[in-house]
């Protein structure tokens, strides 16, 4: 009887520690996952990639990205770009900002612009 019982102690005995050692596998699992979550490496890498997505929003919003597209900045005769047409008069001189390719590279020019602002 007395074989019996310490039989029966040590099974429960075994299956509590398997228990427990499963548990402490589980949390520590747990904890691993969120140390990943919140490491220094994931949250600089997380940042580049907004700020990569940024650089790219203001490099297709900059002058340049502008003329790559083929339009033209007219400005006025202080270099200011005009930005509505109702802000320029009859005959006001303009010039135009275009991108022009060279052999050495493009590049962006401001030329007088040929007529005056009667458009």
């Amino acid at each position: 009887m007395v074989t019996l019982r310490l039989d029966d102690l040590s099974n429960r005995l075994a299956a509590a520690l398997a228990r427990s050692v499963q548990d402490h596998r589980q949390r520590l699992s747990e904890v691993a996952s969120l140390l990943r979550e919140r490491s220094p490496q994931r949250r600089v890498e997380s940042e580049s990639q907004r700020l990569l997505a940024l650089w790219k929003r203001l490099q297709a919003a900059s002058p340049a990205s502008v003329l790559n597209r083929g339009f033209v900045i007219m400005r006025d005769v202080d270099g200011k770009p005009v930005q509505k047409k109702a802000a320029v008069q009859k005959g006001q001189r303009l010039a135009a900002e275009v991108r022009r390719r060279h052999a050495a590279g493009d590049r962006a020019v401001t030329t007088p612009s040929a007529r005056s602002a009667g458009f």
